[in-house]
C-alpha cells in the first residue's frame, strides 16, 4: 500500500489488490482505527506448473489520527483507493505567534 498526501488535510491510502471483486473487499472504521480486509474465493484445484502470483486474504489495520474520517473508497483497475479528510477544529491548528 502506499499512503499520500492528497491536499491540506486530504490524504489517500492506495492499496495494489488485483485479482478481488468489489464485493470481496471490506473497508470499515471504529474507533478511529481503519481495516481494510480481502477475502478471495479459491478457484478449483489447479495443476500449476509455477505459480508466482499469491491468492490470499489479507487485513490491514491503520490507527488514524483524531478528527480524522474516511470520505471513501474507489476501486478501478485493480487498485482500492481510501480518501481521509482531517478536519481539525481551529483550536488544535498550528498557529504561528507573531514576535514584538
Amino acid at each position: 500500500y502506499n499512503i499520500s498526501k492528497v491536499d491540506e488535510g486530504k490524504y489517500k491510502i492506495t492499496f495494489a489488490i488485483a485479482g478481488f471483486d468489489k464485493n470481496d473487499v471490506e473497508v470499515s472504521c471504529k474507533d478511529n482505527t481503519l481495516k481494510v480486509s480481502g477475502k478471495i474465493k479459491m478457484p478449483k484445484e489447479t495443476d500449476y506448473l509455477y505459480k508466482g502470483i499469491a491468492e490470499r486474504a489479507f487485513n490491514q489495520s491503520f490507527k488514524l489520527a483524531d478528527f480524522t474520517n474516511v470520505i471513501d473508497a474507489e476501486m478501478k483497475d485493480g487498485m482500492l483507493h481510501v480518501n481521509l479528510e482531517q478536519n481539525l477544529p481551529e483550536e488544535k491548528k498550528a498557529k504561528t505567534i507573531k514576535i514584538k
